[in-house]
């Protein structure tokens, strides 16, 4: 939700005000009715005791002071699609990694302190970056706590529902800032219809994540953010007689059945009878091609001093040789200079 706000200043010079009402009450629309999806599959959690809101209160105070001490940089990296494919990149293999650490570990929500709760908190506000995922952080920081798959993954949508409210508490008042006084009879039967979809598909889409969290984990959301969503910088071994196409064509065959509609690209070509470090993107990294391409870069070169090949290079054999008593390491380092 964090850019919203300039998305709609941005909308007021190129829409009426009217289309930008509009926009903003479909924005709210939705958000309302996931909060009561919420509230609805964990209503008796909301009336056992106030410890419980004690929970959420410990949960998101440190969210909140991060949330606010950041909010520049973060406002700066929403903008950079590369900060988000390296999150996305580097949270997947995070994601793997945790899958494998928390295997055993379990235990009940019950027997957690204040401070473990807001240790969650620490790990939710890792999600205010752009390609963290709220949910995935705030179930792990709950496990890192303790906590088994279900209570954390549970814990983590009740956790959502303050910080959706606060979202739509901002979203309204940025509506009405823009002016906004009354509401048509289609407007409203807008709100209702979109509130009453977003309600039935939330409840289905919780019910199913907290299932599957519970019985496979995080494993395959992890492959899909690093090979899927964000692609991946890969630094692959060319060896000899190998194209940068074959090896392109290699990947791309690997992944055609599991990814029909995979991108991949290579930053710079390497001679056939050159061996050696090929970049390889996938994705959306593909548009980072050009920049990698544009980094300096280191050749290592084998020499063979008094030779000549009419290809020059592998391809023939050496036609003629010569004299080298005249040749000088600064003469063969200048010389070298010149085919780069």
């Amino acid at each position: 939700m964090m850019g919203t706000n300039n998305d709609v200043e941005s909308l007021t010079a190129s829409f009426p005000k009217e289309d930008v009402y509009s926009m903003r009450r479909i924005v709210i629309a939705p958000i309302f009715g996931a909060i009561l999806s919420v509230l609805f599959l964990y209503w008796k959690r909301f009336f056992v005791s106030l410890e419980f809101y004690f929970r959420i209160a410990y949960a998101l105070v440190p969210t909140v002071i991060i949330a606010f001490l950041l909010k520049k940089y973060v406002d700066q990296a929403l903008g950079s699609v590369l900060i988000v494919g390296i999150n996305l990149l580097i949270g997947g293999f995070i994601m793997l990694y945790l899958e494998s650490y928390f295997k055993k570990k379990t235990n009940d929500e019950s027997s957690l302190k204040p401070l473990n709760y807001a240790f969650i908190g620490l790990f939710q506000a890792i999600s205010i970056f752009p390609g963290v995922s709220r949910s995935a952080a705030t179930i792990y920081g709950g496990m890192f706590q303790g906590m088994n798959r279900k209570d954390a993954a549970e814990f983590s949508f009740v956790l959502a529902v303050p910080i959706m409210f606060l979202a739509t508490v901002k979203d309204l008042y940025d509506f009405l800032k823009l002016g906004a006084q009354s509401i048509s009879n289609q407007e409203v039967t807008l709100l209702v219809f979109g509130n009453i979809v977003a309600f039935l598909v939330a409840i289905l889409a919780i019910k199913f994540f907290v299932s599957y969290i519970v019985k496979y984990g995080f494993t395959m959301f992890a492959y899909y953010r690093i090979l899927i969503e964000s692609g991946v910088i890969l630094p692959v071994y060319k060896p000899l007689h190998w194209t940068s196409f074959d090896v392109v064509k290699k990947i791309k065959g690997m992944t055609r059945k599991a990814i029909p509609k995979f991108k991949i690209g290579h930053a710079g070509t390497l001679d056939p009878l050159a061996e050696g470090l090929l970049i390889i993107c996938t994705q959306k990294m593909t548009k980072q091609v050009d920049a990698i391409h544009a980094l300096p870069k280191t050749y290592i070169a084998t020499i063979f001093l008094g030779a000549e090949r009419p290809s020059y290079d592998k391809e023939t054999e050496v036609s003629a040789t010569f004299p080298i008593d005249h040749l000088s390491e600064t003469l063969v380092k200048e010389t070298l200079a010149s085919f780069l």
